[in-house]
């Protein structure tokens, strides 16, 4: 087949919306967030777009304030009844066109900011509403691709272009748990949860900076990725 060239879909400006066409392909995100406390599955939250610093998110019960509108992992019993979910997750829905996530961009951070992307395998939609939370991620269809601490230099937390940027198959700090050039219409972008590399195809996080000890909050800024399209058959 023959890829196109490499697009980049921004959801500061002019995309202000969570849905974003780039030529003939138009990405649609949603947000999802798993807290035990009122489900046994991820629930669907309020997308917002908070143009420079890129899309933030929040979920059942949870503050608007900073930094709890971002997508984050730091809530549940242990943190108080106003930080929303333990896990939220955006899902990225390409509708049916085949695409290679290259890479995406966090507009802001703070605390930490160690993210993952996962890739859905199936050829039916997935429907995280019927996912029993972050352990139910890979059972149902969804493959960890790749891994990162995106804190910056030194725990500084920089908003700057190159620490903020994850690039899903090359450069320093990332974890790969799936090979390049994979597709799908649908990819998910989470918080930071132990467990999903450890073991998985002798994925070892080990040493990365990857970890949940320090509670996660990030923005996203942007995506970018490769649509797919067949060579014409032969006559």
């Amino acid at each position: 087949g023959t890829w196109g060239a490499s697009t980049t879909w921004d959801f500061g400006s002019p995309c202000n919306t969570p849905s974003c066409p780039v030529g003939d392909v138009t990405l649609t995100v949603a947000g999802y967030g798993y807290d035990i406390r009122y489900a046994s599955n991820y629930e669907p939250g309020t997308i917002t777009n908070q143009d420079p610093n890129g899309l933030g998110f929040t979920s059942r019960n949870e503050t608007t304030n900073a930094p709890h509108h971002a997508f984050d992992n730091s809530g549940g019993t242990v943190y108080g009844t106003n930080r929303g979910a333990t896990n939220e997750v955006v899902l990225l829905d390409f509708g049916s066109a085949k695409i290679n996530l290259t890479s995406i961009q966090t507009g802001w951070s703070e605390s930490d900011t160690d993210v993952m992307v996962f890739r859905w395998t199936k050829d039916d939609a997935p429907t995280l509403t019927s996912t029993a939370g972050p352990g139910g991620l890979l059972t149902d269809g969804w493959k960890l691709v790749s891994a990162k601490d995106l804190d910056g230099t030194n725990n500084t937390f920089a908003n700057d272009g190159t620490n903020r940027t994850f690039d899903l198959s090359t450069g320093s700090g990332y974890v790969a748990a799936d090979s390049a050039d994979k597709l799908s219409s649908w990819w998910l972008v989470s918080s930071y949860f132990s467990g999903a590399g450890n073991g998985l195809s002798g994925v070892s996080l080990t040493g990365t900076g990857l970890g949940d000890t320090t509670k996660d909050y990030f923005k996203l800024l942007s995506f970018t990725g490769k649509k797919f399209t067949p060579d014409t058959p032969p006559p």
